[in-house]
């Protein structure tokens, strides 16, 4: 499990990968997104090292700083249309390690993983997508949903799980359904804090990493990480790049 932040009442929220499966990011520019993303990559490679895989999908060139992680399974991909390929070789991916997990008699890859280690076999490292912004693909390639709506239906299963940012009103309904998980920063659109917790409260909220997380029907008023770039390029280059 991966921490997220603390409630208010000092209880740490954690990221489960089968209980919230994907994420879906929204807010204003500099509400705390940017911020809130690099620390939970950190936070993955203090909890997994390089047992996981990281794609960047970054169409508004915010995290040119997570360019040089060796987690990257790819380059950071900067063009809508190159999320078109990445989609069709994880489709692959999935159906590959759906196989896998047949094959041994599991009914997910963090159960299948159990059954390898027993066997001394290579565990299946998870993957995380990271794509920035569902704004771009709504201007440039609408069909590119469908794909994600099929990674949000499947892929936490085999461990294939898409962080989707949107700063917008207008999310597709189907993303919104088939989403457990949400968080909401700082917005003064109350249409796109209707849009996700059905309420204006997403105004109220002060930045800085003040934030709601939401699963299915539950919410919760989280503090996230706020780190300065000096910070982050600090553990960076000391935890990362050494």
């Amino acid at each position: 499990d991966i921490p997220i932040g603390v409630e208010l009442n000092d209880m740490v929220l954690y990221f489960s990968p089968l209980v919230h499966q994907n994420f879906l990011i929204t807010g204003d520019m500099g509400s705390g997104i940017k911020t809130f993303i690099k620390s939970f990559v950190i936070s993955l490679i203090f909890r997994m090292k390089d047992n996981f895989g990281l794609i960047l999908c970054d169409f508004y060139n915010e995290f040119e700083d997570l360019k040089y992680l060796p987690n990257l399974f790819y380059p950071v991909n900067k063009k809508v249309e190159g999320l078109d390929d990445i989609f069709d070789e994880l489709t692959v991916e999935l159906e590959k390690r759906l196989n896998i997990i047949n094959e041994y008699g599991t009914d997910n890859y963090l159960n299948l993983n159990k059954t390898l280690i027993n066997k001394k076999m290579e565990e299946v490292k998870p993957i995380f997508v990271i794509i920035n912004n569902l704004d771009e693909l709504r201007k440039k390639n609408y069909n590119l949903h469908n794909k994600a709506l099929y990674f949000l239906k499947f892929g936490y299963k085999v461990g294939i799980h898409l962080i989707m940012i949107n700063r917008s009103y207008g999310i597709d309904s189907s993303i919104l359904s088939n989403t457990k998980t949400k968080l909401l920063f700082k917005t003064a659109n109350p249409d796109l804090s209707y849009e996700v917790i059905s309420s204006a409260n997403g105004c109220s909220l002060i930045g800085n990493g003040d934030a709601l997380f939401v699963h299915e029907l539950n919410i919760y008023h989280l503090q996230l990480p706020f780190i300065s770039d000096g910070d982050f390029h600090r553990v960076i280059s000391k935890f990362v790049l050494n």
